[in-house]
């Protein structure tokens, strides 16, 4: 996905509501990992004579809270699943979580309103319900597109990790990704 933003005002600011269907990476064979971009990078900039505000843009310290102008964001998460939510956090963020009172399968996740986050990291999100390691497929319906109203995905990876509790594997993920880091 690529979004591109510009000619925004000092001081203002912008909301921006995403709608889409993605193919989640698995992580470890155990959760879905959803994650979110954190900041431009030189490699993004794709040209071979970036100007001095797309230097200063690509600057992660330019949008971290050492930066008296740097907005924070707000994350909002809606997930649908097949069946119940059996696991989640956030290795990256501290997160709320709402369940829908109507459906249980369902799940809103946002960062912890009482602090204020820049986009100074990548955010990843790990979830895992009750059927992840099942075959299935999902078809979504979008009102919105009458060329292609339908999206449908099939999944299936086994559970190589099958030995291992939900807790052990979550740690080695977190161990792997210090690793990274």
């Amino acid at each position: 996905m690529k979004l591109n933003l510009g000619n925004l005002r000092s001081n203002s600011s912008v909301s921006i509501k995403l709608i889409y269907i993605e193919i989640l990476d698995v992580a470890l064979n155990k959760f879905w990992k959803f994650s979110i971009g954190n900041t431009l990078s030189s490699r993004s900039i794709g040209t071979t004579n970036p100007t001095e505000n797309l230097l200063k843009a690509c600057n992660p310290e330019m949008i971290s809270k050492l930066d008296k102008k740097a907005y924070p964001w707000f994350i909002d998460i809606e997930i649908k699943s097949p069946s119940n939510i059996t696991f989640i956090d956030s290795p990256t963020h501290p997160i709320n979580l709402e369940l829908d009172k109507n459906n249980s399968k369902n799940l809103k996740v946002s960062l912890d309103i009482s602090k204020e986050f820049f986009p100074d990291k990548e955010f990843v999100l790990l979830f895992r319900n009750e059927e992840v390691n099942k075959p299935s497929i999902s078809v979504e319906y979008n009102k919105n597109d009458e060329n292609i109203p339908y999206a449908a995905y099939v999944s299936f990876f086994p559970d190589f990790n099958e030995g291992m509790s939900t807790d052990e594997v979550y740690n080695t993920f977190l161990s792997k990704e210090k690793l990274k880091g």
